[in-house]
């Protein structure tokens, strides 16, 4: 299976499994991820697919934009595969209350290559344009909608939870866009590939 097809499938997992993890807190309360719990380890198992699945894509050729577009990815990947590290560490009885000082460092860098690398991709899907730059907007409705439920917050009850389920709908629906652009790109490699050889023959 070449990487595009498999890092979209990858990536399509992380978001279904995202899914389980938002009907585990609904049905098991917060308690259900708690760290150890089996939300938790859902939560890393869903950042490692985000992260592996990203990685695969920005190891192929560029699925959108050029240059920016792939170091982007590069670096968002990066970030998510260390989050995935971190987070499963933090689940070890070795990295219990004072121990967790052990993971700062690692875990500020994973965390700024994570912010880092969203940004960077957001803008080289919205300055690539076309539906890339769809794809762009979903990821930006994230941030918007939190944003929006914080200042509304005093005004409208209820507002800051229903903001953060917008802002996650529309973060997964942007890795899902992200994975359809590989998909795309892959199909139209492959289509131009066979042309190729329909004229050779």
């Amino acid at each position: 299976m070449p990487k595009r097809q498999a890092g979209a499938l990858l990536v399509i997992c992380g978001v279904v499994l995202a899914l389980v993890i938002a009907a585990v807190a609904i049905i098991g309360d917060t308690a259900a991820i708690a760290v150890g719990g089996p939300g938790y380890l859902l939560l890393v198992a869903c950042v490692g697919l985000l992260g592996v699945g990203v990685a695969l894509l920005s190891a192929s050729g560029p699925i959108f934009g050029g240059t920016l577009a792939r170091r982007a990815l590069k670096t968002l990947a990066f970030g998510l595969v260390g989050d995935s590290v971190i987070l499963a560490l933090l689940s070890l009885p070795g990295f219990e209350g004072s121990n967790m000082i052990i993971l700062f460092i690692p875990g500020s860098v994973s965390g700024w290559a994570t912010m880092i690398g969203a940004g960077l991709t957001v803008l080289a899907l919205v300055t690539a344009g076309g539906r890339p730059r769809k794809v762009g907007a979903l990821f930006l409705a994230a941030p918007v909608a939190l944003f929006a439920g914080i200042a509304l917050e005093n005004d409208l009850a209820g507002s800051e939870g229903a903001s953060a389920v917008v802002a996650g709908g529309a973060l997964l629906l942007g890795f899902v866009g992200l994975a359809w652009l590989a998909l795309d790109s892959a199909a139209s490699t492959v289509g131009v590939e066979t042309a190729g050889e329909g004229d050779i023959g």
